[in-house]
């Protein structure tokens, strides 16, 4: 229902009016709230639930843990409240802030009247038709090695299956069956970590191009502008005949005085284009780099960062022409073609050559 991308960029889920159409919170303007309001007063988010943001803010099944990358590390033993509450200022309101409570205080259980929490019912969803055949096959081919990489006496998972069959006694088969199942956790590991390096690569090739563009729009911009002034300084200079010689000062200081702007606009001419060119060298580099992924995996993972950038707003659409590129030189590169792209085909006929 939301794209990663929309995600990351907006404080809330994509929606259409003000923050107060979809919850009760404390705006800095509006008289607060003296409690919350009855559940389903206000919008709901893309997946059609209400109440997410503002209101009460919610209990969730999220405990205290230490955390990795950015997350601030937590406490073991309490749990997360999310969403903000009546009583929260618009930047407190956001779905995935966390804010970390302990269960118990000294006289007794945490309570608060500004928090609540939402009922989930969780069930198993499978897929039908063969779809369920083929994600049983794809965990089963976890940690496989690819045949065309070793031969198959090789295969670190059928020596394990061989020693398992092969096992003396029950404590010995579980032993190893326990290793087959930590060896395969640490193969989904190392596979996700491969499809999140894909993904990034392949956002990296999309947003050179970008980055290509967005520099040649201010080259032609700065290419006009120089030529503007120059067409302005002509024009005063054949005014120059009929001044007067005060008159004529004042032109001379006025032309003197646009020349150093139509300078600084070539010198800006000069440094956009030794951007564009620097950019296009690193976009070679990484289309040269992303032919060496595994071809499934690049295809599912640039079909992923094109689902990301469905939006309808300038920059999406944008992106959206930076990955029609970015896929076709990716195939042509496969096959072996047009390796050495021009800079006027990376990025169309809508920019200078």
């Amino acid at each position: 229902a939301v794209s990663s991308e929309s995600l990351q960029n907006e404080p809330l889920f994509p929606h259409d009016g003000p923050d107060s159409e979809y919850g009760l919170f404390n705006d800095g303007i509006s008289p607060p709230a003296p409690g919350p309001s009855r559940i389903g007063q206000y919008k709901p988010n893309p997946l059609g639930v209400y109440d997410t943001v503002g209101n009460v803010a919610e209990m969730t099944f999220d405990p205290f843990k230490m955390t990795v990358g950015n997350r601030l590390h937590g406490a073991a033993g309490g749990f997360v409240r999310k969403g903000g509450s009546f009583r929260s200022h618009p930047d407190e309101i956001q779905p995935g802030r966390r804010l970390e409570r302990a269960l118990f205080y000294r006289n007794g259980p945490a309570t608060s009247n500004d928090m609540g929490f939402r009922l989930a019912l969780s069930a198993v969803a499978a897929p039908g038709g063969t779809r369920f055949k083929e994600l049983a096959d794809e965990w089963e081919a976890i940690g496989q090695t690819p045949q065309s990489e070793l031969d198959a006496n090789s295969n670190p998972m059928e020596k394990l299956n061989a020693l398992i069959e092969s096992a003396g006694d029950d404590s010995e088969k579980k032993a190893l069956e326990s290793l087959r199942a930590d060896f395969r956790d640490f193969s989904l590991a190392v596979t996700r970590e491969k499809m999140a390096a894909v993904r990034a690569h392949c956002k990296s090739i999309i947003h050179a191009i970008y980055g290509i563009r967005s520099n040649s729009r201010r080259k032609q911009a700065a290419q006009v502008y120089a030529r503007e002034i120059s067409d302005e300084i002509k024009q005063i200079n054949s005014q120059m005949a009929s001044a007067s010689p005060s008159e004529k000062a004042q032109l001379r200081q006025y032309i003197t005085q646009m020349k150093v702007v139509e300078d600084q606009n070539k010198e800006d001419v000069k440094n956009f284009d030794m951007a564009i060119r620097n950019q296009f060298g690193y976009y070679q580099i990484l289309i040269n780099d992303a032919i060496e992924f595994d071809p499934q995996m690049l295809k599912e993972q640039m079909a992923f960062v094109n689902n990301d950038i469905k939006g309808d707003d300038f920059y999406n659409k944008d992106l959206r022409f930076c990955y029609e590129w970015a896929d076709a030189h990716l195939k042509n590169a496969a096959k072996g073609l047009s390796r050495n792209n021009k800079l006027d085909d990376i990025v169309g006929r809508e920019l200078p050559k």
